[in-house]
């Protein structure tokens, strides 16, 4: 398959690098009265739109309240963001501090997901070992909260661990537990996940056959289910297969099926994937068709700065078109993501230390309200006892 790897599996980024993303079980927190909390922004937003996720964390900073649970869902999110863009010891610093607070609370189902998240950090750092044990700390909470979803909300991250490892075994009796509880439950994404990933585990190894089982399995879920992700997933995986076996008409058609269903869906980062995979299919037939999706893909993901698709479409510029210009163009935008994540972290320490200052003497308060409260008890006890022996001296 060669030269066209990077985009023809670009769209599978979500059973690729598993891993990454956050399995989508929505959360129970209330947390305010808006049309959509910040939890279930930050879950929708942390798995495919990382820049929706950062100018959501621009809009907490602004508006959120100086008390304990607000600035510790603040670091939730905050940390889940860092490990994303590769600021792996400021993303466990934060998420330790939500850690605490949610522990102080017995939260396990949002402990379950910080857990996940520190889990996250460290195996996108390379640090398989961490990775593993945090994962398995999340399971484990998972079953305080009564919830089987929760349960399994880190085993197909764990699974990804052993299968990166080469524990082929142990990785596949953890994705089928997370298929089996998916099942049950109905979670069609989080079932499309799995099977995305079984798909890509098995093209990896060659193994066409199985692929194409579970690219069945896939195309049977999207049947029965109305999300266009879970669509869209199996579409791509069919179209990989098709293109494995050399059915290159039948993969473009699917391609550009993809590609008409994320116009419909009037989504431009889905869009600029559609055109990239599109380039990247078509670089072997045709090198000016593959450079006009591509040029479509860049001109939208600079539109609405998508900077992580930019660098993408960048770096496949420059490794397989061999374009000279890619490189310059390359640095400068990475400068500007470096200047850009180090404002952020920067800003995001600014915003926990007036946090701190903001709730920290209220605690100060009231341990001094308690240690008053019992002096004063004291000293009526020994004012009584007081009394009570100077009426029994008198004569």
């Amino acid at each position: 398959m060669g030269v066209l790897n990077r985009a023809l599996f670009y769209l599978l980024f979500g059973s690729i690098f598993l891993v990454l993303k956050f399995p989508v079980f929505a959360s129970k927190i209330d947390y305010s009265a808006k049309t959509e909390n910040p939890l279930s922004k930050w879950e929708r937003f942390i798995q495919s739109d990382l820049d929706s996720c950062k100018i959501l964390l621009f809009e907490l900073s602004k508006n959120i309240r100086n008390n304990p649970k607000e600035l510790a869902i603040f670091h939730l999110i905050s940390g889940s963001y860092c490990a994303r863009i590769g600021a792996y010891e400021e993303s466990v610093y934060f998420l330790n501090l939500s850690k605490s607070h949610f522990f102080q609370l017995q939260d396990f189902e949002l402990l379950t997901k910080i857990l996940n998240e520190i889990g996250i950090a460290f195996h996108l750092s390379g640090n398989r070992h961490e990775a593993k044990y945090y994962y398995e700390r999340s399971i484990e909470t998972g079953t305080k909260t009564g919830d089987e979803l929760l349960e399994i909300l880190a085993e197909i991250n764990l699974a990804r661990v052993y299968i990166e490892e080469e524990k082929y075994e142990r990785g596949l009796q953890h994705l089928q537990h997370y298929i089996s509880i998916s099942k049950k439950f109905e979670k069609f994404e989080a079932l499309s996940n799995a099977y995305a990933s079984l798909v890509d585990l098995y093209l990896s190894k060659e193994d066409i056959s199985l692929a194409l089982t579970y690219a069945k399995e896939l195309q049977y879920l999207a049947g029965r289910s109305n999300n266009n992700n879970v669509m869209i997933r199996a579409l791509t995986n069919q179209a990989i297969i098709a293109f494995y076996n050399e059915e290159n008409e039948k993969a473009e058609d699917l391609f550009q099926q993809i590609l008409f269903r994320q116009k419909q869906q009037k989504n431009p980062l889905k869009q600029s994937e559609a055109y990239f995979n599109l380039a990247g299919f078509y670089l072997d037939f045709n090198v000016a068709t593959s450079r006009s999706y591509l040029d479509s893909a860049y001109q939208i993901a600079r539109s609405i700065k998508a900077y992580s698709m930019q660098e993408d479409i960048l770096l496949f510029r420059q490794n397989e078109l061999k374009d000279p210009l890619a490189s310059k163009e390359l640095i400068a935008l990475q400068k500007i993501i470096e200047q850009e994540k180090k404002a952020l972290i920067e800003q995001l320490k600014i915003k926990n230390n007036e946090g701190n200052l903001g709730y920290e003497p209220t605690y100060h308060i009231l341990i001094f309200l308690l240690i008053a409260g019992n002096i004063i008890l004291v000293i009526a006890g020994i004012y009584r006892k007081l009394v009570n022996r100077q009426r029994k001296l008198r004569p």
